[in-house]
């Protein structure tokens, strides 16, 4: 049975940071040199077919000038064919150009690769081995880079219901990064102690009750007590909010849900209030 994967919306834009990285490292490419003589590829031709969606062709393309570069070009040429890869969902292509990466002393392709492979990772269901990739693309990354893969590492790490080593990773995150809204972002998750399904928010605590009454009733009592928790609202009123089972992960809470017979949205809980 496949697990549920964390999409590219909570991931994704560590790939587009490496993109980014990409066509700046490869800027001059067009006089890339062939190991044993003759002309290359194109490598700007390449990320065109790349930019403009057509992975085959980058993949295709970037193999070759792997195959027939000398570095630095082809360790980029690898990385172009691992990333290809990763978005045509061919992940043992993936790995077999950015797994060898990870290792070499370039640290900017290197972060790039570990960033890359912790999104193939993803896609396997396998958020150990994501967070770990992504704990390498911080060591070696610099900047909003390293922020970023620190905060899909601390995720990955929550996912895998790692809380101590995610905590780490978020801490990181935030001191490298000068993004207010990102550390806004990042504080949410160090306050998040978990996740729980909400099943509705009331102004009267009788309506709440009823709600508890009536979910305890039914078969989705079986993940848990329905239980009330308060909260001040904008105006300073008292507001209700029905909340059902306690969950590690955002996954195992959607899996939790996916029992239900009712409507419920995913909440993460900080604590306050239960």
């Amino acid at each position: 049975m496949k697990r549920h994967r964390l999409r590219p919306s909570r991931f994704g834009s560590l790939c587009l940071l490496a993109l980014a990285s990409a066509l700046a490292a490869l800027g001059g490419c067009a006089s890339n040199r062939a190991a044993g003589g003759g002309a290359l590829p194109d490598m700007k031709a390449v990320m065109a077919d790349y930019e403009s969606g057509r992975f085959l062709d980058a993949y295709t393309g970037a193999v070759s000038l792997y195959r027939r570069s000398v570095v630095p070009e082809r360790d980029e040429a690898a990385y172009l064919a691992g990333l290809s890869a990763y978005r045509l969902q061919r992940y043992e292509d993936a790995d077999r150009y950015l797994s060898p990466l990870v290792r070499i002393a370039s640290t900017d392709v290197a972060g790039r690769a570990a960033g890359t492979m912790g999104l193939v990772e993803l896609e396997r269901g396998r958020y150990r081995e994501a967070a770990e990739y992504f704990k390498k693309a911080a060591d070696r990354l610099e900047g909003q880079g390293k922020a970023e893969a620190a905060y899909r590492a601390g995720l990955a790490y929550k996912e895998s219901g790692s809380h101590s080593l995610a905590r780490v990773q978020f801490i990181i995150a935030r001191g490298a990064s000068t993004d207010s809204a990102f550390q806004a972002k990042v504080d949410r998750e160090l306050k998040t102690s978990g996740y729980t399904l909400q099943l509705g928010v009331f102004a009267s605590r009788v309506n709440a009750e009823a709600m508890v009454r009536e979910f305890q009733a039914g078969r989705g009592a079986s993940i848990g007590e329905a239980r009330i928790v308060t909260s001040e609202g904008s105006r300073g009123e008292t507001l209700y909010y029905v909340h059902v089972g306690t969950f590690n992960s955002y996954s195992a809470a959607i899996r939790g849900r996916a029992l239900l017979d009712q409507p419920a949205i995913v909440r993460p809980m900080d604590g306050v209030g239960e």
